[in-house]
């Protein structure tokens, strides 16, 4: 949330339906927003945000060390340039 208060939509386990093939072992973490007010895509994530997502990846990385951070426009086959930074280059 723009607040930086988290909100789990699937506990820890639950697979999502997101990038085939993948989902088995993969965990998504997302921001709200990433939209104007027309639609346009626009990196609006607040500083509240951005130190809960470092919060959690920090967080996650110490649990999976092997894990790979990336964004989803970074599978294979994607067809979706989300998110609109570099998570690879922002959360490595």
């Amino acid at each position: 949330m723009p607040d930086g208060n988290e909100h789990v939509l699937r506990p820890g386990g639950e697979t999502c339906d997101i990038i085939k093939g993948f989902d088995k072992h993969t965990l998504y973490v997302a921001y709200v927003g990433g939209m104007d007010a027309r639609h346009r895509q626009v990196d609006n994530r607040t500083q509240a945000q951005v130190d809960t997502m470092i919060k959690r990846v920090v967080d996650l990385k110490a649990r999976y060390p092997q894990a790979k951070v990336i964004g989803r426009c970074d599978f294979p086959f994607s067809k979706t340039n989300n998110p609109f930074f570099n998570a690879k280059k922002e959360y490595q």
